[in-house]
């Protein structure tokens, strides 16, 4: 190794004078454009695997959010957690609290099954995100009135 730096140390003119070989411009820029386009490519190849990645992570999460049942999923799911914060709270409070959530989610006959069946997905969802999100908010809404209770 201390040989070849030795003899470039010592033949630096003779390098960077000399005349380069036939055509050794040419190779050396199709060389370089090649390996431009291979790290295009390569950059190519990162975003479309990003992208498959976000869209493999996000899809299910998206679907599920626009399925039918996700709206009295949600609405049971912030009910409980607010049956739980209602624990907390005086007698009195706590009642009146549960009383109001009973209304908000108690349904006689399901949502789901008085929908005839010829409804195209779209308007099911539609006519469930109507439905449901009325109550979902009042709910939301009775969440912030039970933590007030409990911050004071």
């Amino acid at each position: 190794m201390e040989t070849i730096n030795d003899m470039i140390k010592n033949n630096r003119e003779m390098f960077e004078n000399d005349q380069l070989p036939e055509g050794h411009k040419d190779r050396f820029l199709k060389k370089v454009a090649r390996k431009r386009l291979a790290s295009k490519r390569e950059f190519f190849y990162k975003v479309a695997a990003a992208f498959l990645i976000f869209a493999a992570v996000t899809l299910p999460w998206v679907l599920n959010d626009t399925q039918s049942g996700s709206y009295l999923a949600t609405l049971e799911r912030e009910s409980s957690a607010l049956y739980i914060m209602a624990e907390k709270l005086d007698p009195l409070n706590r009642e009146m609290v549960i009383s109001t959530l009973d209304q908000l989610t108690s349904e006689a006959v399901p949502f789901a099954d008085q929908l005839p069946d010829n409804l195209d997905r779209k308007t099911t969802i539609r006519k469930n995100r109507e439905y449901y999100g009325p109550k979902i908010d009042g709910v939301g809404r009775l969440r912030g009135y039970v933590s007030e209770l409990l911050e004071n």
